[in-house]
């Protein structure tokens, strides 16, 4: 018991029992790992050209949203820059989801690293908070658990290199009040069965585009 106080005493940032934490200037409020707010999205590419036009789509798809959830989806060939998109006004639009940012890589066409829905779940419940201990077994408290978490909040959620629709379906927010923006080199055409979906499917660079990026990098 001793040992579990102390324990508990250090994750929340409080002195070890009988002794005093050192300060150095004003006092600092410490809180705890379940006070922090997700923030998992990846750092912008340097050198991002060429999509203004892409960006501004997704922001009209985003605005345009009505009372049903809502997908976005950037799909195209691997290698194309969808990720890079994604993060680019992901980080533009953060400010739309004051409750946090979780980024997913689905790993959606490696055989050996591929998230099944059960998995990513599981990865967005802890990305959430939830105490590992707390996440249910099976897919379908895995499902109601995440739904229950997401509900009433406002939540961006990036889920990268999707491979089928089933990864995706149980990761689709209960609520407009959160967004799912997922990647894929398919166009994931059932998914449009069960949500609404806005779609973009990404093509290459333009040819001016491409020598404005080579420019850049070689100077």
């Amino acid at each position: 018991p001793d040992l579990r106080h102390l324990h508990a005493t250090i994750l929340r940032g409080g002195p070890e029992p009988g002794s005093s934490m050192p300060t150095e200037g004003p006092g600092i409020a410490i809180g705890t790992a379940a006070d922090l707010k997700p923030a998992q999205l990846p750092p912008t590419v340097g050198h991002f050209t060429g999509r203004a036009d892409d960006l501004e789509a997704l922001d009209r798809a985003f605005k345009s949203r009505g009372a049903e959830s809502l997908v976005l989806l950037v799909s195209g060939l691997g290698g194309l820059g969808k990720t890079a998109l994604l993060v680019q006004w992901a980080h533009a639009a953060g400010s739309e989801f004051p409750d946090g940012q979780v980024f997913l890589d689905l790993h959606g066409h490696d055989p050996v690293r591929s998230l099944t829905p059960r998995s990513a779940l599981g990865a967005a419940l802890t990305a959430l908070r939830v105490p590992r201990t707390e996440i249910p077994d099976g897919l379908d408290g895995r499902v109601a658990l995440y739904r229950t978490v997401v509900s009433g909040r406002r939540v961006l959620l990036v889920a990268d290199d999707a491979a089928s629709t089933e990864q995706i379906l149980p990761l689709v927010p209960p609520t407009t009040a959160s967004q799912l923006v997922v990647t894929s080199r398919l166009r994931l055409a059932p998914l449009s069965a069960h949500h609404a979906v806005q779609a973009l499917a990404l093509q290459p660079l333009t040819a001016n585009a491409s020598r404005d990026l080579l420019g850049r990098i070689v100077g």
